[in-house]
C-alpha cells in the first residue's frame, strides 16, 4: 500500500496464526539477549512483572512502594563499553536499588569474551552493554551466569520494553492488551539505531501492537529481521514519508534522520516540518536524538526511566536462579516435557 501523497513505501504484510501458538507457555532461557530469544512467552513475563510494580507504585502516592524490594544477596557483574555510559548508569541504579553487591569488570581485545566470563565467577547474573553480537553470543557460551544484553547493535530489549510499558501507561493505565496501541518511529533505522528498531520489530510480533516505521531511504531496517517479523504475523508498516508514521499513533520513538548525509546534517522532519510539529502535539515522545526537542512533559520523561528500571528490576527477577542452577533444571524439565 503506498502512503498518501505518493511519497512512501507504506507496506503491510501479514500471516494467519503467526509462529507462537496461543497460550504456550515458553520456559524462562539462561540468557536474555533479545525479546524473542526467549519466545513471545517470556517477552510478556518480563513486561507484566514490570507494569505490576509501575502501578503499585503509581497508586503509592507516598513512594513508599517506588522502589523494588532489597536483595543484598544479588551478585551482578556488570560490563559496558566506551561510549556507554548512560547505559552504565542505568543499570548501577538497578543495582543500588536492589542492593545488590556489584562487580564491575574490565577487559579489551580479543581475550574479552574469556576475561568477562571469568570475571562473572561466582556472579548470579552478568549484565553487558555495547558489545558486537558475536562477542555476546561467545560471552554466552563462556559465561557461568546467565547473561543479560543490556543494549548492543542487534537489540536494546530493556529499552523498547520500558519505552512500550511508559506508552501503555500513558495512554490507558487500566488496559491490559497492547493490540490497539500504534507506536510510531521517526528516524534512521539502521547504524547505531539498528538494535533499537530490531527490538521494536520483535515488540510488534510479541505484543501484537502496530509499528509504523519513517525512515529516509538508504536507512532501511535490517531485511531478514523485518522479514521474519511481518512473515510470521507482526502489524508493521513502513514508510519514506514521516508524517503517516506520526498521524494516529500513540507515542512516538524519534531518532537521528538521515545521520550519514554528507556536509551539514539535515535537520530532523519532526524539527522542520510544522505540520508533523502540529501533529505530534500532545503525543509522548521517546527521543533518541539530541537535536529534536519537543516540548518536553517532566512527568513524561521521569515515567519513562521509572519504566526502565522497573524493566530491568523484572528481567533480574525472572532470570536469577531461585536455588541452585534452577534455570538449567528447569530447562531441563521443558525439554523433557517437549520430548513427551
Amino acid at each position: 500500500m503506498t502512503a498518501s501523497g505518493g511519497k512512501g513505501i507504506f507496506r503491510q504484510r501479514t500471516t494467519r496464526g503467526g509462529v507462537f501458538p496461543a497460550g504456550q507457555k515458553y520456559p524462562m532461557d539462561q540468557h536474555f539477549l533479545q525479546l524473542r530469544s526467549r519466545g513471545c512467552q517470556g517477552a510478556w513475563e518480563v513486561f507484566q512483572r514490570a507494569r505490576e510494580m509501575r502501578l503499585k507504585a503509581i497508586s503509592d502516592r507516598t513512594g513508599a512502594n517506588n522502589a523494588p524490594t532489597p536483595r543484598p544477596d544479588l551478585r551482578l557483574a556488570l560490563y559496558f563499553a566506551p561510549g556507554e555510559e548512560s547505559m552504565e548508569a542505568a543499570w548501577r541504579e538497578t543495582a543500588r536499588r536492589l542492593s545488590a553487591t556489584t562487580l564491575f569488570l574490565t577487559g579489551e581485545g580479543d581475550s574479552l569474551a574469556g576475561a568477562l566470563g571469568a570475571g562473572a565467577s561466582g556472579a548470579d547474573l552478568l549484565v553487558v552493554g555495547g558489545l558486537a553480537p558475536d562477542m555476546v553470543t561467545e560471552l554466552a557460551r563462556l559465561a557461568p551466569a546467565p547473561l543479560i544484553n543490556a543494549g548492543n547493535e542487534t537489540a536494546r530489549p530493556c529499552r523498547v520494553l520500558a519505552d512500550l510499558l511508559a506508552a501503555s501507561l500513558y495512554r490507558d493505565p487500566a488496559a491490559t492488551s497492547l493490540e490497539t496501541l500504534r507506536m510510531g518511529w521517526l528516524g534512521d533505522a539502521d547504524g547505531v539505531n539498528a538494535g533499537l528498531v530490531r527490538s521494536w520489530l520483535d515488540a510488534a510480533l510479541c505484543f501484537h501492537l502496530e509499528l509504523f516505521l519513517a525512515f529516509p531511504q538508504g536507512h532501511e531496517p535490517d531485511a531478514d529481521h523485518l522479514d521474519f517479523a511481518m512473515s510470521a504475523g507482526a502489524k508493521i508498516f513502513l514508510s519514506y514519508d514521516p508524517l503517516p508514521a506520526v498521524d494516529g499513533c500513540h507515542a512516538l520513538a524519534v531518532a537521528p534522520w538521515n545521520s550519514s548525509a554528507r556536509g551539514l546534517r539535515p535537520r530532523h522532519p519532526l524539527v522542520s516540518d510544522t505540520e508533523l510539529v502540529r501533529a505530534v502535539a500532545g503525543i509522548p515522545v521517546c527521543s533518541f536524538d539530541a537535536d529534536v526537542s519537543p516540548e518536553a512533559d517532566a512527568r513524561w520523561v521521569a515515567d519513562r526511566e521509572a519504566c526502565l528500571q522497573a524493566c530491568q528490576t523484572a528481567v533480574v527477577e525472572l532470570m536469577r536462579p531461585s536455588t541452585g542452577d534452577s534455570v538449567n533444571v528447569q530447562q531441563g524439565d521443558a525439554r523433557s516435557a517437549a520430548t513427551r
